[in-house]
């Protein structure tokens, strides 16, 4: 075998490991062909620090690949980095927890302990959310954004309630067959990523940078 993988991290809990599984649960894919299994992973060229640490956790020697995709719905060109991990065991191990072929609408939220479910909800959101405020259309005041998008409404509608936070709507986006949760009160916000970042498991920087802004100009116009 070419390459070295951690093939026991998703049998023991921790902080790193539920943030992992609840990004492989958003981004990952997983494929199987003859007897072989393999875990894709991929992202925009400015969050590889998402596939560095996979990296790290699992897969040390294996290399990230860099490329360029085109989009139709933008006509742009991005890059972004890849990595494959093809390894039975992780991804024997990653179907125990529902995270399967083809799970676009088959989104299972798996039982996690107590204590990694804010991991795990960061997890969520550095795959597939995304956090920001904006000045309301009424008055000077802003409003706070917590989304997580996902082809299964029963997921999030699970999630939503099994880390205790009865915030906001879930709703199909558009005409899509994905759902979205939508969290829009400042303070709402804020208390679902004080939950989120009270850990010291890995979490991408530039979604914690604006978890502080967004923290930052609540505190500052509460002085007011």
């Amino acid at each position: 075998r070419k390459y070295k993988y951690n093939e026991n991290y998703f049998k023991i809990w921790s902080s790193n490991m539920a943030w992992m599984l609840g990004y492989i649960t958003g981004d990952g894919c997983i494929s199987h062909k003859n007897t072989s299994k393999t875990l894709y992973l991929s992202c925009k060229i400015d969050d590889i620090e998402l596939l560095k640490f996979i990296k790290k956790e699992i897969a040390k020697n294996k290399p990230i690949y860099l490329s360029e995709q085109y989009l139709h719905t933008t006509k742009k060109i991005y890059k972004k980095a890849s990595l494959a991990i093809t390894c039975k065991n992780i991804c024997d191990d990653l179907n125990t927890y529902y995270i399967i072929p083809n799970k676009t609408g088959k989104e299972k939220l798996p039982q996690i302990p107590l204590e990694f479910h804010c991991d795990y909800l960061r997890g969520i959101l550095d795959s597939d959310g995304c956090l920001g405020f904006y000045k309301s259309t009424k008055g000077n005041s802003y409003k706070g954004l917590f989304f997580i998008s996902c082809a299964s409404e029963q997921f999030l509608i699970d999630l939503r309630k099994k880390i205790g936070f009865n915030y906001g709507k879930i709703h199909r986006q558009g005409n899509t067959n994905c759902f979205g949760w939508k969290v829009f009160a400042l303070k709402e916000v804020i208390h679902l990523c004080n939950f989120m970042y009270n850990s010291k498991g890995f979490y991408l920087k530039r979604k914690k940078k604006k978890f502080k802004q967004i923290k930052d100009y609540y505190e500052n116009s509460a002085k007011l």
